[in-house]
């Protein structure tokens, strides 16, 4: 989306930072632990790409069976 890398610096610092100090399941945050259907749902109109909206829903289910 044409966003300074810079903007993106503290979002990759903090996901480091949670290597450190978390499991991944206590990391893991967002619609899908939330069972946010509704966001769900926008997220994949807005996923362009088939296969990427396909990606999308297995790594969602598999959130949503590990919570």
């Amino acid at each position: 989306n044409d966003l300074p890398f810079e903007l993106l610096k503290p979002l990759i610092q903090e996901t480091v930072d949670k290597l450190e100090n978390l499991s991944p399941k206590d990391a893991q945050t967002g619609p899908a632990v939330r069972h946010d259907q509704q966001t769900i749902e926008k997220h994949l109109t807005l996923i362009q790409e088939h296969s990427l909206q396909e990606i999308y829903k297995v790594v969602t289910s598999a959130i949503q069976k590990k919570q």
